[in-house]
Protein backbone atom coordinates (compact mmCIF):
# COMPACT_ATOMS: atom_id res chain seq x y z
CA UNK A 1 0.00 0.00 0.00
CA UNK A 2 2.84 2.41 0.75
CA UNK A 3 4.64 1.63 -2.49
CA UNK A 4 4.35 4.74 -4.66
CA UNK A 5 2.88 2.93 -7.65
CA UNK A 6 0.33 1.04 -5.61
CA UNK A 7 -0.74 4.05 -3.58
CA UNK A 8 -1.38 6.07 -6.76
CA UNK A 9 -3.60 3.32 -8.14
CA UNK A 10 -5.40 3.02 -4.81
CA UNK A 11 -5.98 6.78 -4.58
CA UNK A 12 -7.20 6.93 -8.17
CA UNK A 13 -9.60 4.06 -7.49
CA UNK A 14 -10.90 5.72 -4.35
CA UNK A 15 -11.35 9.02 -6.20
CA UNK A 16 -13.29 7.18 -8.89
CA UNK A 17 -15.54 5.55 -6.28
CA UNK A 18 -16.36 9.01 -4.95
CA UNK A 19 -17.75 9.96 -8.38
CA UNK A 20 -20.23 7.06 -8.53
CA UNK A 21 -23.88 8.06 -8.21
CA UNK A 22 -26.00 6.80 -5.28
CA UNK A 23 -27.88 4.42 -7.55
CA UNK A 24 -24.63 2.47 -7.98
CA UNK A 25 -24.93 1.48 -4.35
CA UNK A 26 -22.61 4.04 -2.78
CA UNK A 27 -24.47 5.83 -0.07
CA UNK A 28 -23.22 9.06 1.47
CA UNK A 29 -21.73 7.35 4.53
CA UNK A 30 -19.66 5.09 2.26
CA UNK A 31 -18.46 8.11 0.29
CA UNK A 32 -17.65 9.87 3.55
CA UNK A 33 -15.55 6.89 4.68
CA UNK A 34 -13.74 6.82 1.34
CA UNK A 35 -13.04 10.55 1.60
CA UNK A 36 -11.60 10.06 5.11
CA UNK A 37 -9.43 7.21 3.83
CA UNK A 38 -8.10 9.44 1.06
CA UNK A 39 -7.31 12.17 3.58
CA UNK A 40 -5.45 9.64 5.74
CA UNK A 41 -3.42 8.51 2.72
CA UNK A 42 -2.51 12.10 1.83
CA UNK A 43 -1.61 12.82 5.44
CA UNK A 44 0.55 9.70 5.61
CA UNK A 45 2.33 10.62 2.37
CA UNK A 46 2.93 14.14 3.67
CA UNK A 47 4.34 12.75 6.92
CA UNK A 48 6.59 10.27 5.08
CA UNK A 49 7.82 13.01 2.76
CA UNK A 50 8.70 15.10 5.82
CA UNK A 51 10.64 12.21 7.35
CA UNK A 52 12.47 11.62 4.09
CA UNK A 53 13.33 15.31 3.78
CA UNK A 54 14.59 15.39 7.37
CA UNK A 55 16.81 12.38 6.72
CA UNK A 56 18.20 13.98 3.55
CA UNK A 57 18.87 17.24 5.39
CA UNK A 58 20.69 15.31 8.10
CA UNK A 59 22.87 13.61 5.47
CA UNK A 60 23.54 16.95 3.81
CA UNK A 61 24.53 18.42 7.16
CA UNK A 62 26.99 15.56 7.74
CA UNK A 63 28.48 16.11 4.29
CA UNK A 64 28.85 19.84 4.99
CA UNK A 65 30.54 19.12 8.33
CA UNK A 66 32.93 16.68 6.62
CA UNK A 67 33.64 19.23 3.91
CA UNK A 68 34.38 21.95 6.47
CA UNK A 69 36.72 19.57 8.31
CA UNK A 70 38.48 18.77 5.03
CA UNK A 71 38.88 22.48 4.27
CA UNK A 72 40.41 23.08 7.72
CA UNK A 73 42.77 20.11 7.27
CA UNK A 74 43.73 21.32 3.80
CA UNK A 75 44.59 24.77 5.16
CA UNK A 76 46.76 23.24 7.90
CA UNK A 77 48.55 21.03 5.38
CA UNK A 78 48.94 23.92 2.94
CA UNK A 79 50.55 26.06 5.66
CA UNK A 80 52.83 23.17 6.62
CA UNK A 81 53.82 22.68 2.98
CA UNK A 82 54.61 26.38 2.63
CA UNK A 83 56.69 26.30 5.81
CA UNK A 84 58.63 23.23 4.65
CA UNK A 85 59.18 24.71 1.18
CA UNK A 86 60.55 27.87 2.76
CA UNK A 87 62.90 25.81 4.90
CA UNK A 88 63.98 23.77 1.88
CA UNK A 89 64.69 26.89 -0.16
CA UNK A 90 66.67 28.38 2.76
CA UNK A 91 68.70 25.16 3.08
CA UNK A 92 69.28 25.07 -0.66
CA UNK A 93 70.50 28.66 -0.59
CA UNK A 94 72.85 27.88 2.32
CA UNK A 95 74.18 24.84 0.51
CA UNK A 96 74.85 26.85 -2.64
CA UNK A 97 76.61 29.54 -0.59
CA UNK A 98 78.77 26.89 1.14
CA UNK A 99 79.65 25.37 -2.23
CA UNK A 100 80.73 28.76 -3.55
CA UNK A 101 82.81 29.43 -0.43
CA UNK A 102 84.47 26.04 -0.61
CA UNK A 103 85.45 26.61 -4.26
CA UNK A 104 87.01 29.96 -3.46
Amino acid sequence: MFHIGRSVVMKDTLKYLLTLPPEEGFIMTTKSEIQQLLQCLWSLEYHNAGLSATAELSKASEVMNDLEANVREFKVLDNEENRLCSQWFACRKRKDNLKRKSKS
